[in-house]
């Protein structure tokens, strides 16, 4: 029997310890690597927007063209019975005044 409840440790306590020096060790290795000490730590590529306004928006525009919407659904019950929920903006103070400014 144990003097105290601390000296025993138990088996998943140990196996957590391990796997938490693991971890570690493994993440200081590899952050400390001499090997791509030079490197930069993230890897971006440049993008190409020529691309964006080249053929693919064309296709984009030419499918976007072919989509035909029918009259009737302006006329349905559903969409006249939709309200509008707008309210008005009203003009705020922008900022405050200029402390600098002799009067």
């Amino acid at each position: 029997m144990p003097i105290n409840k601390f000296s025993t440790i138990s088996l998943q306590t140990i196996l957590a310890i391990s796997l938490l020096v693991i971890v570690t060790v493994v993440g200081v290795v590899s952050v400390f690597n001499g090997d791509s000490a030079n490197e930069a730590p993230f890897i971006t590529e440049e993008a190409d927007n020529s691309s964006l306004f080249g053929s693919d928006f064309l296709s984009i525009i030419a499918s976007v063209s072919q989509i035909n919407i029918k009259s009737e659904v302006l006329s349905d019950p559903m969409f006249t019975r939709l309200v509008d929920l707008r309210s008005p903006l009203t003009d705020e103070p922008v900022g405050k005044s200029n402390p600098f400014v002799s009067n």
